[in-house]
């Protein structure tokens, strides 16, 4: 892809990156508040269980837009250095397409 689209988030705010790049900088972004939230688990065991689960749906959304994000920059995707990333599909039930599961 070749069009450019503004950041509507984070300290990118307003600068410009193709839309598989900013849709995988969101996956980044989530799992960055993913790890505040289980700090924040760990502080305040009272609400432990609120903020797991809330720290588990990040971490499924973030997996859903970088799975996206490769499939809209399929050069990008390296099955060695995502492994990680389509155990975390398997552990949410999220599918990816065949050829993200095939070694090169």
């Amino acid at each position: 892809m070749s069009d450019k689209i503004t950041y509507p988030f984070s300290w990118l705010a307003g600068q410009q990156a193709e839309p598989e790049k900013v849709i995988q900088d969101l996956g980044i972004e989530m799992m960055s508040h993913r790890s505040d939230l289980l700090g924040q688990a760990e502080r305040h065991p009272d609400q432990r269980d609120t903020l797991v689960s809330q720290a588990n749906l990040l971490e499924k959304y973030a997996i859903i837009t970088t799975v996206i994000a490769y499939q809209m920059a399929p050069d990008k995707w390296d099955p060695r250095s995502c492994a990680g990333l389509l155990d975390l599909a398997q552990k949410h039930i999220i599918s990816v397409p065949e050829w993200m599961t095939c070694t090169k």
